[in-house]
């Protein structure tokens, strides 16, 4: 199993945490970078999370290496903290595809936040212990019978995307961490400049 990289850009992580969602997409649209999804809200009143992804996608049964829980431990053990971990669970999007013991794991192991194109379990453990939650909806049945392996791209987007929320807009933004510099300055507020806007 690969070591812990611990290479998350504080500087990165504090210039997104001051820009707001649309300033970010934008940016993004300058820079002709998809990174715009839709329909994934925060699952309580929550905080803003920014931070580079660690993601996890989850399949049927048949195709998977491992169980759905063990493989979700597993990806976020491979995490750094300060990460979010993102989940697809596109291919059953009625299925749980985080709960507490996931929820509780993340918490531990550092990382801001979960996003997950799909539906969730337990939001009153998220609430207790602080840690911001986004997805598709809520569900109440279990995670089992669901497969999952270490690899993602949510709503077509691909893993090396990091990840910004603005909850006042409810907004998702996703960025290319590679490119993050530009992206930031480019989504810094704008003054008019034109005698029309003064």
């Amino acid at each position: 199993m690969p070591a812990r990289s611990g290479t998350i850009d504080r500087s990165i992580v504090s210039q997104f945490m001051a820009l707001s969602t649309p300033n970010v997409s934008d940016a993004l649209d300058r820079l002709q970078i998809n990174g715009a999804p839709q329909g994934i809200l925060p699952l309580y009143a929550c905080s803003k999370i920014v931070g580079p992804a660690a993601t996890l996608k989850l399949v049927p049964v048949s195709a998977a290496k491992e169980s759905a829980v063990l493989g979700t431990l597993e990806a976020v053990k491979l995490g750094d903290p300060g990460a979010v971990l993102v989940i697809d669970c596109s291919e059953n999007p009625k299925v749980n595809c985080y709960g507490g013991i996931a929820g509780s794991t993340t918490k531990h192991y550092g990382f801001v936040g979960c996003v997950a194109d799909g539906v969730v379990r337990d939001i009153d453990e998220y609430k207790g212990y602080g840690l911001p939650v986004y997805g598709k909806g809520i569900v109440q049945q279990s995670i089992r019978g669901q497969g999952g392996e270490h690899i993602v791209t949510i709503l077509g987007l691909d893993q090396r995307q990091g990840l910004q929320h603005d909850q006042e807009c409810l907004g998702w933004m996703v960025g290319e961490f590679e490119r993050s510099a530009d992206v930031g300055q480019g989504a810094r507020p704008r003054i008019p400049t034109n005698s029309a806007a003064r």
